[in-house]
């Protein structure tokens, strides 16, 4: 897949996990992002720490409860015959203000970014 970065998430990186489990959904895989700047101002914000949050790809239709999935076209997005959801993270990455500053921002400019993804052919 591919994603549109603005300059402030440029220095994205990112880790494939093929499983995570989630109260709503099942999803087949994910990635859990996080940025350069980020783990050089403080390295408990890898990507297993998820700061940035994390992408999922869902292939059903329906969420754990039975009910449809709706793309929404910020959080949720219907690509080919799959689903994809942008989860913020839960919490932060690091007890340093300006780390946790600079966390805000990115994911401000995630949630941004998600919107433009596409299937990479």
């Amino acid at each position: 897949m591919k994603i549109k970065l603005s300059d402030g998430i440029k220095d994205a990186v990112y880790s494939y996990v093929a499983s995570i489990n989630r109260p709503d959904v099942t999803p087949s895989g994910g990635v859990k992002l996080s940025s350069r700047a980020l783990i050089s101002m403080d390295t408990a914000c890898s990507t297993d720490a998820a700061p940035l949050g994390t992408i999922l790809k869902i292939p059903s239709s329906t969420n754990k409860f039975g009910e449809k999935l709706v793309a929404n076209g910020t959080t949720l997005l219907k690509l080919g015959n799959a689903f994809y959801t942008y989860v913020s993270p839960q919490t932060t990455c690091s007890n340093d203000d300006s780390v946790n500053s600079l966390a805000s921002e990115q994911i401000a400019a995630y949630r941004e970014a998600f919107k433009t993804i596409q299937l990479d052919n």
